[in-house]
């Protein structure tokens, strides 16, 4: 019998799979291995401690003017609303002003009523006629400005007093409640300035009927010179007054710009931090009177060291632990990356004897009021190899 008429003998199955792996499985693994450090060699997690601090929302309070400071209205660490008077600076100037507008403004009114009292003789001397009618709204329409700018000036000077009695009142209660101010006084600032507030709010109305009266003066006096063939009747004299009643508004609108300057309000809400001037030192447009810290920040300002900072780019995350409380954990992400290496702030340093260097980063996306303005923090960076 030939050998080829034998049957062959099977291998095993468990023979085979030994082979298998002892020939491919090593390869299969070491090409796998191969793979997978490349891809984590091109994607590699980086974790880097850095510090940082709440942003604070610091904001200066300073005069616009050249001036002294008249009184303030709040007091250190003192709550402050956006918008809430702080202080008030020296108004004797713009009084004084007011009082220069007022007595030019009878001046103006004295030749006025001269004007009128020649124009109601000539109408006894003359008979009426168009152009007569036409001087005589003239007239009116000029009156009827000099009384709006007569409640103006008023208006103005009574909003200066009453800026000043609220700051009065303000400082008069504290002294109350401390028993360092008898009921008596504080009684008597307090009506003085609830009845002057009554009085500037009818001023409101009598200004704005007082503009009425000047539109409705002066469609007159337009619907006059429609019926006028001549030309414009308005004589020389006429011109004078409109030119100096013109000239006292424009003054009276300067005065009113500098009466509002005066008036220093919180641009934000938070708590006065610090007041660099008191009543009565002067201070120059620009200097600050007070500063405040605004409310609870929501961005930390932290800084990499510059041999890390590769490593890290808009958008990554960033985990923010509390140095007072450690247990609190918040996550945000870098929103800005710095492109200037730059010398960490003291506060930051790890040590006062030794510099360091890095990138400013700021991290944004946290819970509203998550820390305080200011506070330091410990985060810790997750970026990737790039």
């Amino acid at each position: 019998m030939s050998t080829a008429d034998l049957d062959k003998i099977k291998t095993p199955f468990s023979r085979l799979l030994l082979l298998w792996r002892r020939r491919y499985a090593p390869v299969i693994v070491w090409a796998g291995a191969i793979v997978l450090a490349v891809v984590l060699v091109q994607e590699q997690h980086v974790y880097v401690d850095a510090p940082g601090v709440v942003e604070s929302n610091t904001v200066f309070v300073a005069s616009l003017v050249d001036g002294t400071v008249q009184s303030l209205a709040v007091d250190l660490l003192d709550p402050v609303e956006a918008g809430q008077v702080v202080a008030v600076m020296d108004d004797a100037l713009v009084r004084s002003e007011m009082a220069v507008a007022e007595a030019e403004l009878e001046r103006v009114r004295a030749l006025l009523d001269a004007e009128m009292a020649n124009y109601a003789q000539d109408q006894q001397l003359e008979q009426a006629s168009v152009q007569n009618d036409l001087r005589r709204f003239q007239l009116n329409e000029e009156e009827a400005r000099i009384d709006h700018l007569d409640r103006v000036i008023g208006h103005e000077t009574d909003k200066v007093t009453l800026e000043r009695l609220a700051v009065q009142l303000k400082r008069e209660a504290a002294m109350r409640d401390q028993h360092l101010l008898d009921d008596a006084t504080y009684d008597q600032t307090r009506l003085t300035y609830d009845a002057l507030k009554i009085k500037v709010e009818k001023d409101k109305q009598a200004i704005e009927l007082a503009e009425k009266n000047i539109d409705t003066a002066a469609a007159r006096r337009e619907t006059q010179e429609t019926m006028e063939t001549n030309g414009s009747a308005t004589d020389a004299v006429l011109r004078a007054l409109q030119a100096d009643i013109g000239a006292q508004q424009a003054q009276v609108a300067a005065v009113q710009e500098r009466r509002r300057r005066l008036t220093l309000v919180a641009p934000v809400s938070g708590q006065v931090a610090a007041i660099t001037r008191r009543p009565g030192e002067s201070v120059l447009a620009g200097d600050p009177v007070l500063t405040i810290s605004g409310e609870a920040g929501n961005r930390v300002l932290a800084y990499v060291d510059e041999r890390t900072a590769k490593h890290f780019d808009v958008g990554d995350s960033v985990e923010l632990l509390s140095k007072t409380h450690p247990r609190k954990i918040v996550t945000g992400e870098i929103v800005k990356v710095g492109a200037v290496v730059e010398p960490f702030p003291l506060r930051l340093q790890a040590s006062p004897m030794m510099v360091q260097h890095g990138y400013a980063i700021l991290v944004g996306g946290l819970p509203e009021g998550a820390f305080r303005p200011g506070e330091a923090l410990d985060l810790q960076l997750r970026g990737v190899t790039r």
